[in-house]
């Protein structure tokens, strides 16, 4: 076997590799955006439109975004707070085709910062919630101790 012979083969050997290593990125990007994009979709539905955590360089916040047809929740990502905010749990596009309702899909960077943090970003939804609701309980007792005085007085 020549010298030419042996780079072809050794060429060919490169770019085998390089296809099978494309592709396994490829599989595993698939598989994490699905699992991101499911579990983001499970926060915005547990939460309130308006709710916001912020983590490093970024915030999450749940809003709610409607088409002609219907509206959801979603968990939107951004970094530095200078948009675009993108949904995690959205791959992009307008809503059930309305062109009045476009929604940015997040990337690469938002997936894997997602991804990377999402033990965090949970623990803030917990905490934020739990401490909504000890505000909320707070503030209705002071509403029923304004009722029963109100009761007496009448």
């Amino acid at each position: 076997m020549d010298n030419k012979q042996t780079e072809k083969k050794f060429e060919f050997a490169q770019l085998r590799a390089l296809r099978n290593a494309s592709e396994g990125v490829q599989r595993v990007s698939e598989n994490l955006t699905k699992a991101v994009r499911k579990l983001a979709s499970e926060i915005a539905e547990l939460g309130e439109e308006g709710d916001i955590i912020t983590l490093g360089d970024y915030w999450l916040e749940i809003q709610y975004h409607s088409s002609k047809l219907g509206g959801y929740n979603f968990l939107f990502v951004c970094k530095d707070g200078v948009g675009p905010e993108k949904a995690l749990d959205y791959e992009g596009g307008y809503l059930h085709g309305d062109f009045n309702c476009f929604i940015a899909g997040a990337e690469r960077e938002e997936i894997i910062f997602f991804s990377e943090n999402v033990t965090e970003i949970i623990r803030k939804f917990v905490k934020k919630w739990e401490d909504q609701e000890t505000r909320f309980t707070k503030a209705l007792e002071k509403i029923k101790i304004f009722e029963e005085k109100e009761e007496i007085s009448q």
